[in-house]
């Protein structure tokens, strides 16, 4: 009855995600990050929707690590030229660009940098101790 589960579960269990509390910290630290870079720098821009302020945005860090892990993307400057007729609120902007656009290569690259992070966190003892007790308490 045991080996029947057993062989059954298998199939299963290669199915269910396997991320831990650990592993949904470091996602929402990515996108907090990301997220407030993208505000940070494109707050910093007057007129978001001109070529003048394209222009005077920095490649974020996101657009880089995306080229790094070769997951082929638009950067967020070219899809504002591309789609100038979103104007309006900054953060509507960064939204739809981040989970409506790259909504698939953005999920791709949380995972790619979830699965990087993840094993150097779980390394460090000190580290854990804290995020556990932290854990319980919430």
């Amino acid at each position: 009855m045991f080996d029947d589960f057993y062989n059954i579960s298998q199939g299963f269990s290669r199915n269910f995600a396997q991320d831990s509390n650990l592993h949904e910290f470091i996602r929402f630290m990515l996108e907090r990050f990301f997220y407030e870079e993208f505000e940070q720098k494109c707050g910093a821009v007057d007129g978001l929707g001109s070529q003048e302020a394209i222009g005077d945005i920095k490649p974020f860090w996101m657009n880089l690590v995306l080229m790094v892990y070769h997951i082929d993307h638009l950067s967020f400057q070219r899809w504002v030229e591309d789609n100038s007729q979103l104007k309006g609120d900054i953060d509507d902007m960064i939204n739809a660009y981040m989970y409506e656009f790259l909504n698939d290569k953005w999920q791709e690259l949380l995972q790619e940098l979830t699965n990087d992070i993840f094993p150097i966190l779980f390394a460090n003892r000190g580290f854990l101790l804290e995020f556990n007790r932290r854990v319980a308490r919430t």
